[in-house]
């Protein structure tokens, strides 16, 4: 488990516990990933000793653990107010944080169809203007700038469009570049690895056209 969902502390704590059993079962709760179960042990203790961070900290855990990014955030900020100056709590702190951006973004993009067609619109208009920016340069003899732009490109590519006309496309630039470098071995290991791909897509006019640069480096 997680050191940041773990009950084990180091270096505080209180040597007696008043509340004795209810932190017994709320540490016993964390360890064990009974997150809802540690949340309700450590808010009675809190309600109990409302200055004292160690709790406000054991809880901010528990509400990462059930997910409840905002309430953990809250806990750590207060922890931290009342003088726990311990590195973990700013890291849950940021961790919180950078989850609830997600979840935010998630949700937002879930609601607007419009947008997530926007973005992929915007990711295609990218990847094309890669492909053009790589054309322009192999047909100016640049071939470093070819490479590094189809490189980027591939990288942009989805896993869903790794059979598609541009995924191809790229291919078929990335041994015209490997050519123009010099780079024949290079070249070979991405014609035979096409070709391969062609036949499994059954796209044959992708295969022949690898074939045929093939055919020019002997």
């Amino acid at each position: 488990m997680s050191d940041f969902l773990s009950g084990s502390e180091s270096g505080y704590g209180h040597d007696d516990h008043t509340d004795s059993l209810a932190f017994f079962n709320g540490r016993e709760a964390l360890d064990l990933a009974n997150f809802r179960d540690a949340a309700n042990n450590f808010t009675l203790l809190i309600e109990r000793h409302p200055r004292d961070p160690q709790y406000r900290w054991l809880r901010a855990k528990a509400f990462y653990g059930l997910k409840a990014w905002r309430l953990c955030r809250e806990d750590c900020d207060k922890a931290i107010a009342l003088g726990m100056a311990m590195k973990e709590v700013n890291q849950l702190v940021v961790l919180a944080s950078a989850e609830e951006q997600k979840g935010d973004l998630e949700g937002q993009l879930a609601d607007k169809p419009d947008l997530l067609a926007l973005l992929a619109l915007r990711h295609n208009y990218r990847l094309r203007s890669l492909f053009i920016s790589a054309d322009e340069h192999l047909a100016e003899g640049d071939y470093t700038a070819v490479l590094s732009l189809v490189n980027l490109a591939e990288r942009l590519l989805d896993i869903g469009d790794s059979s598609g006309e541009l995924a191809f496309n790229l291919g078929l630039m990335r041994v015209r570049g490997c050519i123009g470098a010099g780079k024949k071995s290079e070249a070979l290991e991405v014609i035979d690895f096409y070709i391969k791909h062609a036949q499994l897509a059954a796209r044959e006019d992708y295969a022949r056209q690898f074939k045929d640069l093939r055919a020019l480096l002997y």
